[in-house]
């Protein structure tokens, strides 16, 4: 059982793929990868010893990234405000 809690992704809004540094991204491009975050809530301790924030999470953010080409995608400017929000969120909960 993982001790992270996800709460955020794109759901169906799927990143732009990233094909290298030398190729201009194009709106018809193709979609395709995943990004989402996930943290440990403070309820979950490691033999009594964490003692975080109680209305918090513990201070780790995993991020999961993964496309079909490379280990890199593109997010839109929509995208990056979504996570934005969501990193906004993180860091004043930890």
């Amino acid at each position: 059982m993982s001790i992270y809690c996800s709460f955020f992704d794109f759901d169906d809004d799927l990143p732009t793929e990233y094909k290298g540094s030398h190729v201009m991204p194009s709106r018809k491009a193709k979609r395709s990868g995943y990004f989402g975050i996930s943290a440990i809530p403070n309820h979950v301790r490691r033999n009594g010893k964490d003692k975080p924030d109680p209305d918090g999470w513990h201070p780790w953010l995993r991020v999961h990234l993964h496309e079909g080409y490379q280990e890199s995608i593109l997010l839109s400017k929509r995208q990056a405000k979504k996570l934005r929000d969501a990193l906004d969120k993180w860091i004043e909960n930890s």
